[in-house]
């Protein structure tokens, strides 16, 4: 059954990345999907009222109107009507047109940064959308610089060319071919060299600090004049820092009074390949309505930040980049360290988490599915028996994959594996049962679990073995504890627990492994609290945790670090 819900996972995945590949993320400019969304829908050009094919001055490279290049944007009036295709559309910003009927431009470049501008005629909805690409070399041998495709209809495409002065440069323009026929043909094109560009408009000039660990920087600048230099659909300039460990990162435009977008992504290289997309963003934690936008997991090394340039986003900015350490993995992240297993005739669960857990082997194909990653976590169990049944139960839409090994963990041998059921549900619980038998008692087995894909909301789950290969086992153990649970699990200090049962007078007890009740308190639970349990002066080990209400008596392994 998973084979009916990842696809759909994926999909969503491909048509949120192909809405905004028109320009790099930007924290408002998901509100914009719908309308690149629409240049996915196959359109075929309907030429406005009266317009004549054929006859366009321009309409071919050796006939390109020669722009001058001046020191701000002076438009000239064009127009598509009766252009042709002189060659095939080009892949530009993620989109590539159905056609490309095309007109043509030459410059003569006066300076080492030059600025193409063509602006669309019309409106939103029934507008141009223009297309921009730029060449070198002549008519007959043209190399692409580059094309640019990061707006919509009625709007401007820049492109910014690093060019050599006297050179000569070649540009065509044509439009996106919407579903429903744009009803106007005009545009307006400019050529110019800006005198005004921040010295930190390329990645290469970046505005650079180091950050330490669990420290804040703050970037002051101003982006006014900064261009499209970098390709990334709109203009920026940049500023960069160096990390030394994995750290989650916060860029914050706290106190920056003008600033109403902001670049979602981190580079990790220059010139600007290498995305690394935000893991959210927010417009609550600086308190004055600016964006704070984390990024999480992010090994160490240099990483460059580009400050977005447009109408709402421009002049002076302050940016505050902060660290925090990465969460560590799971103690039992390794084969090598598992968390120890006791089988029992009863199965008293264990919880643990694969938050932030490794991958130590590569997915295996099990019950016909292999998950896209295994971030897994190990368990051990002396065999008291030669059946035994392994039970993990996930809530909240897990999904584990239980793997069994016998051997050493330098040298595994996989003898079985689980992976037969999924969440139905939002919120449903799933339990997956591995029945081994055959094996020899007093033997040390391994056993890895992964949640399937990581994809879960909530990575914490129990797990237990029993001995004997009766599914019913686990099942009514889980049954019957299930009114209640503790977190987290391995715990240091203050362990919690959560009761969903009927209200009723309780006894929590605390057993170590020769069932010597270590911690025992009485007190009041009803549905839905949750009481915190001291583990001081308890030693590292496995423990029992007994909870009596009414009468009826569950208990739940606890692993104090």
């Amino acid at each position: 059954m998973k084979k009916a819900y990842a696809p759909a996972l994926l999909a969503l995945s491909l048509m949120a990345a192909t809405a905004s590949a028109q320009m790099a993320p930007t924290v408002q400019n998901a509100a914009r999907k719908a309308a690149y969304a629409a240049k996915l829908t196959p359109g075929a050009y309907t030429a406005p009222s009266g317009d004549q094919r054929g006859g366009v001055a321009n309409d071919e490279c050796d006939g390109a109107i020669d722009m001058t290049v001046g020191t701000e944007c002076t438009p000239v009036a064009g127009s598509f009507a009766g252009a042709t295709e002189s060659q095939p559309a080009s892949a530009c910003s993620g989109f590539t047109s159905s056609a490309a009927n095309d007109v043509w431009y030459s410059f003569t470049a006066t300076g080492n940064v030059t600025v193409i501008e063509v602006t669309g005629g019309g409106d939103a909805t029934t507008g141009v959308d223009v297309i921009v690409e730029v060449f070198s070399g002549a008519c007959g041998s043209l190399e692409q610089i580059g094309c640019v495709d990061a707006s919509l209809r009625a709007e401007t495409e820049s492109y910014t060319v690093l060019s050599a002065p006297g050179t000569t440069y070649y540009y065509r323009t044509y439009f996106w071919v919407y579903a429903s026929g744009q009803t106007v043909d005009d545009f307006t094109t400019c050529v110019y060299t800006p005198s005004n560009i921040p010295a930190n408009d390329l990645c290469t000039n970046a505005d650079h600090q180091d950050l330490s660990m669990g420290g804040m920087i703050t970037f002051n600048g101003d982006n006014t004049g900064a261009l499209n230099t970098e390709g990334l659909g709109s203009a920026q300039v940049w500023v960069s820092f160096t990390i030394s460990e994995c750290s989650n990162i916060a860029v914050d435009y706290c106190g920056t009074s003008n600033f109403a977008n902001g670049f979602t992504t981190l580079y990790s290289d220059c010139p600007p390949v290498t995305a690394n997309a935000a893991a959210s963003f927010n417009f609550d934690d600086c308190g004055d309505g600016n964006a704070t936008i984390l990024w999480e997991l992010l090994p160490a090394g240099t990483y460059y930040y580009p400050v977005l340039t447009e109408e709402g986003s421009e002049g002076p900015y302050t940016i505050n980049v902060s660290s925090s350490p990465c969460p560590q993995p799971p103690f039992n992240d390794e084969c090598s360290d598992p968390m120890i297993l006791v089988p029992g005739a009863d199965c008293l669960q264990v919880g643990f988490t694969t938050a932030y857990a490794t991958e130590t082997l590569p997915a295996i194909l099990c019950e016909g599915f292999t998950s896209p990653n295994a971030l897994d976590v190990w368990f051990s169990f002396v065999a008291t028996s030669t059946d035994h049944t392994i039970g993990v139960f996930g809530p909240n839409e897990a999904d584990a994959m239980v793997e069994l090994f016998s051997g050493t963990c330098g040298s595994l041998v996989s003898m079985a594996c689980a992976d037969a059921t999924f969440p139905q549900n939002a919120g449903e619980a799933t339990t997956e049962l591995l029945v081994q038998s055959g094996l020899t008692v007093g033997e040390t087995y391994f056993v890895r679990v992964y949640d399937w894909g990581h994809a879960s909301p909530d990575h914490f789950f129990e797990i237990c073995v029993t001995e004997g290969t009766n599914n019913n086992v686990g099942i009514a153990e889980l049954n019957a504890n299930d009114a209640w649970s503790i977190y987290p699990n391995p715990a240091e200090g203050i362990v919690s627990l959560s009761y969903s049962g009927a209200n009723g007078t309780a006894d929590v007890d605390v057993l170590d492994v020769t069932g010597r009740v270590v911690r025992a308190e009485r007190t009041s639970l009803a549905q839905g609290s949750v009481r915190n349990i001291s583990l001081s002066n308890l030693s590292g080990g496995t423990y029992t945790v007994r909870l009596t209400v009414n009468g009826v008596r569950s208990e739940k392994r606890l692993v104090v670090r």
